[in-house]
C-alpha cells in the first residue's frame, strides 16, 4: 500500500497472457501429454483441479505472461455497500431516462 497525506492507495498489478507471442504447437503438445496421464476416475473436484492445473502449466510454458503497469486505486474508508447500490440505482435511472 502507498500512503500520502490526502489519500491511501492500493497498488494493483495485473498479469495478462502474451497471446500474440504464444507457441500454440507447444501448448497443444503439453495438453495432449497431460491429458493422457489425467486420471478421470477420481472425484470430479480433483479431476477439475488437475485439469485446471494442466491448462495453467501448459500456458505458462508455451504462452507466458506479462505484467501490466501497476495502477493505483484510491481506498476510501467511508465507502460502503449502501453507497455502491445507490450509485448503481442512480446510473440505471439515467440509462432508462435516455432510452
Amino acid at each position: 500500500m502507498i500512503s500520502d497525506t490526502s489519500n491511501t492507495y492500493e497498488t494493483i498489478s495485473i498479469e495478462k497472457w502474451k497471446l500474440k507471442e504464444a507457441n500454440w504447437f507447444m501448448y497443444q503438445k503439453k495438453l495432449v501429454e497431460g491429458l493422457s496421464s489425467l486420471d478421470t476416475t477420481e472425484k470430479i473436484d480433483t479431476t477439475v483441479a488437475n485439469f485446471t492445473e494442466l491448462l495453467t502449466e501448459a500456458g505458462e510454458l508455451s504462452i507466458g505472461k506479462c505484467s501490466k503497469t501497476p495502477t493505483r486505486k484510491a481506498l476510501v474508508p467511508w465507502w460502503s455497500e449502501q453507497c455502491k447500490l445507490a450509485i448503481e440505482k442512480y446510473k440505471s435511472g439515467l440509462y432508462k431516462k435516455k432510452g
